[in-house]
């Protein structure tokens, strides 16, 4: 997988403009229209990418952001919520006035 900066930026924007602090996974994807193995696959890559960075937290699941990884490759996305941090904030005032 390549880093697509403007699928990071975009789901950074749509996290900052929803209306509530929280926003589920399920939410996102469907605000992102994230449809397909492919994209799902995508949208996973690029969150545990936001993760890493600290911009975004993961709460309500036991699992990290809520993705249940098999051996086999199979894969289960858990609607959990997440949250900007306060640096995730500031990036988004970044690309924002970009």
């Amino acid at each position: 997988m390549r880093l697509d900066s403007a699928f990071v930026k975009e789901i950074l924007i749509t996290m900052v403009k929803y209306d509530d602090y929280l926003i589920n996974s399920h939410t996102l994807m469907s605000l992102l229209n994230v449809k397909g193995k492919e994209m799902e696959r995508k949208f996973m890559g690029h969150i545990l990418i936001l993760g890493d960075e600290g911009l975004i937290e993961s709460i309500y699941s036991k699992f990290p952001f809520g993705f249940v990884n098999s051996v086999d490759g199979n894969y289960s996305i858990v609607d959990t919520g997440y949250r900007l941090t306060s640096k995730g904030f500031k990036m988004v005032e970044v690309l924002m006035s970009s």
